[in-house]
């Protein structure tokens, strides 16, 4: 579809899956000395672009604003 852009495509889904894998791979090299290796991902950081994008009618917004930043963005 020309001109589709996914709502969640960005430059850090990739970044975010490689360091998942990495910590998967390293957890798997280093089990045997009983080491455990935890992989924390990023909450979305509450921007313009957050907003206008994932998040594109008023209503959503308020939605999300309601439901979600009122837990992390204090």
């Amino acid at each position: 579809m020309i001109g589709y852009r996914s709502r969640a495509s960005n430059a850090a889904t990739p970044a975010k899956a490689a360091l998942n894998l990495w910590a998967k791979g390293l957890s798997c090299d280093v089990a045997c000395y009983g080491i455990t290796v935890n992989c924390i991902a990023p909450a979305p950081i509450k921007s313009e672009q957050t907003m206008t994008r994932l998040h594109p009618t008023e209503a959503a917004r308020r939605l999300y604003q309601g439901e979600y930043t009122d837990r992390i963005f204090r």
